[in-house]
């Protein structure tokens, strides 16, 4: 059962709740370097040696031979020697990688390494000259090298892991996870979708919670993942982003130039996630928080903190923090993360992070997270956490197809102007780069975002800057009403405002089944967004979750996106933990396999409305019965009433001439009209009876003197 999202708030740092649907079993995974045997060596004690750094050594003690025991200063001994064997599972483990590129690479290592022990330097220095005197050699000395540990082998040596690839990494997260960590900050109902597809239930409806919980915990186990950059295998840097002081170089030229190389390679499987992060259920997730001291960027009014691994968000992203141009990978360790008091098993705090937010002034509260799949949101200038917003939208609304890609590594740098945070983006059909330039300012949230998306397959329908929300029901479709509360809702509408001019006010709604509406943007770059317009408590009389402070979010392109389609996705729900809504631009350009895209835009987490021409705006809508009061509702027929309000409609009366422009493509108009509303300046209302149909239908209005338009058009759709 679903944990009270209510009682998700009592802990700050609570990132997710247990998994709806139980985790399959994994799928078989090759063995890591770690893992590997090698040629049978084992310790003095018996036990196997999997160790690579005394591959040569531990086989020389079995056999008695020479083999492999050459020391690292000779070249060819190390090449095809004691480490033959490491070239080949390195070959296999690194299967995107052509063996030339891997040959390369070890021989730049090598020549690094013989340049710094021929000075004295170097962290091989001293243990070549341990090497020369190991009973495997057949010298002895004072500095011979001491055996292993009984049972143990010696650690692997650090060249090695340059070219391990570190473990891919994938969110994996039930719907309900980012819902109620956003809860803990008082902040209501949101989901957290995992990387995966959607699949309709046995009703029909998707619920998207537990497809993607189950879904997603399948491609952990089994799917397909994406390798991590070479690079970022061997930065490191404390939680505070303390570490090495070098560094690798970073751009964002740089890390385009990655994604481009990665979408040309082949994808790698993904291992399981760590079953200690699955057994961290909903109760551990309230007791585990990340340890203010070690913010990052502590003293400069954008600290960082970190998110633990959970059951809900079990496989780690990397984290690197950029200064003057190069990046220091932060090092993940169990004491960054602090267990508080409580009830059940003892959390089990790992070595590992499922992603990041941004804290206000003085560590109180966050404005921004990044959690799980490409997913991120503010809590805007209300500060109140409501709808998110994706890096990218895969084939959403076709049945059995949605791909959910990840941000599988991000690299935050602190600027005059505010923080930048750069993400990769990694999925079965595409490989992006992501660039947020972030900044508060007095009355939003603004993020400038570019990206670069190269597809490794074909795409049906490419999703640009989509927007998820959560509508359940308001005024307007009371036949869906099951609470007490009058309204339930993240946003309550979509506003479109086109190169033409035109705003276009479309209401969401809670269809019976799966919609998707196409609005037509032949000349390309239509701002758009989900908006919250309703902000009177009274109409939601929630004191726990304050549906009228949620942010609402405009979308606004920047440069010549060409020609393409807003589209609406909604979809039926029954309840306020299932975010239903999604919205995001599609272009006209086929997504072929091979095609590569950019997209460059500003989002602006909003407390009110984008700026406005002086054009009234729709304020209320009702639906019920067709007909004049007093008589007999007229049969098969619908009635809907829509409020407008603007400075532009003060002192217009009936003789004004004020008409109300109105169509539908399915069924009748029976009844138009449009009037002042008594007693309310500056606003009118506009009614309108249609006889029912048996398919949606669209009804347009707008008001409108002598051809001159007054307000924005509302499309309003029965069902």
């Amino acid at each position: 059962m679903t944990p009270d999202r209510r009682a998700g708030r009592r802990a700050i740092d609570d990132p997710s709740p247990p998994a709806l649907i139980p985790a399959p079993e994994p799928a078989p995974e090759p063995p890591s370097l770690a893992q590997a045997p090698r040629c049978g060596a084992r310790t003095r004690s018996g036990a196997p040696c999997r160790s690579p750094a005394v591959q040569g050594r531990a086989r020389c003690r079995m056999h008695g031979g020479k083999g492999g025991g050459a020391p690292r200063g000779n070249r060819n001994a190390w090449k095809h020697g004691a480490y033959s064997g490491r070239t080949l599972e390195i070959a296999r483990i690194l299967r995107a990688t052509s063996p030339a590129a891997i040959r390369r690479m070890l021989r730049e290592e090598v020549d690094a390494r013989e340049e710094g022990d021929a000075r004295g330097e170097g962290p091989d220095a001293e243990k070549m000259k341990n090497e020369r005197t190991t009973p495997c050699n057949g010298k002895k000395g004072p500095a011979a090298t001491p055996p292993p540990a009984p049972g143990r082998c010696p650690a692997a040596t650090d060249v090695m892991a340059d070219f391990r690839r570190p473990a891919p990494l994938q969110p994996s997260f039930s719907f309900d996870s980012y819902r109620n960590f956003r809860d803990a900050y008082g902040s209501g109902p949101h989901p957290l979708w995992t990387t995966g597809e959607t699949k309709p239930n046995r009703t029909g409806m998707i619920d998207r919670r537990q497809s993607m919980a189950l879904l997603g915990s399948a491609l952990a186990f089994g799917g397909t993942a994406w390798a991590a950059p070479r690079a970022s295998a061997r930065a490191a840097a404390g939680a505070s982003g303390r570490g090495r002081a070098a560094g690798e170089p970073f751009s964002w030229d740089w890390l385009k130039g990655h994604a481009a190389a990665m979408a040309r390679s082949r994808p790698t499987p993904m291992p399981k996630p760590d079953p200690r992060a699955l057994a961290n259920d909903y109760d551990a997730a309230n007791r585990i928080s990340f340890r203010p001291d070690r913010t990052i960027f502590a003293d400069d009014g954008y600290g960082v903190r970190l998110f633990p691994l959970l059951k809900a968000a079990p496989v780690p992203v990397e984290i690197s923090i950029v200064e003057r141009g190069r990046a220091r990978l932060i090092e993940h360790s169990e004491d960054m993360f602090q267990v508080g008091p409580g009830e059940g098993p003892e959390p089990h705090v790992l070595a590992g992070v499922a992603g990041f937010r941004v804290m206000n002034r003085g560590g109180v509260g966050d404005w921004l997270a990044f959690l799980g799949a490409s997913y991120f949101r503010s809590s805007g200038p209300l500060h109140q956490y409501g709808l998110s917003a994706r890096g990218l939208a895969i084939d959403t609304g076709i049945d059995g197809k949605e791909e959910f890609p990840a941000f599988t590594h991000f690299w935050l740098e602190r600027t005059r102007a505010g923080l930048t945070i750069y993400a990769l983006l990694q999925g079965p059909s595409v490989v992006g780069a992501w660039r947020f330039a972030n900044r508060m300012e007095a009355d939003a949230v603004v993020q400038d975002v570019s990206s670069a998306i190269w597809l490794r397959r074909d795409v049906e329908r490419l999703g640009i800057a989509p927007l998820t929300s959560m509508f359940w029901y308001d005024e307007g479709n009371p036949q869906a009403r099951a609470d007490w509360r009058p309204e339930i809702h993240d946003s309550d509408g979509l506003l479109i405002h086109n190169k033409a001019g035109e705003r276009i006010w479309r209401p969401l709604g809670n269809p019976p089944r799966p919609t998707i509406n196409a609005f037509a943007d032949p000349g390309g770059g239509s701002a758009f967004g989900l908006l919250q317009r309703d902000r009177a408590f009274d109409h939601y009389q929630d004191d726990g979750v304050f549906y009228e402070k949620r942010p609402s979010l405009w979308v606004e392109p920047v440069g010549d996106w060409g020609p393409g389609a807003v589209m609406l996705y909604e979809i039926p729900t029954a309840k306020e933990t299932d975010d239903n809504i999604v919205a995001f631009w599609t272009p006209d350009r086929p997504a072929r396999a091979g095609t590569t895209f950019t997209f460059d835009y500003r989002l602006r987490w909003l407390g009110g409305e984008p700026a406005a021409p002086a054009l009234a705006r729709v304020v209320d809508r009702w639906t019920g019965t067709a007909g004049r009061p007093g008589l007999e509702p007229i049969a098969n027929a619908r009635r809907l009433v829509v409020d407008f309000e603007g400075a532009g409609l003060r002192g217009l009366d009936r003789r004004s001439g004020v008409t109300a422009a109105v169509s539908i493509d399915q069924g009748k108009l029976l009844l138009v009209d449009a009037y002042p509303v008594v007693g309310q300046p500056g606003r009118w209302r506009m009614i309108a009876d249609v006889t029912r149909s048996n398919r949606p239908a669209n009804l347009r209005a707008t008001l409108e003197k002598d051809g001159r338009t007054l307000s924005e058009t509302v499309i309003h759709q029965f069902y």
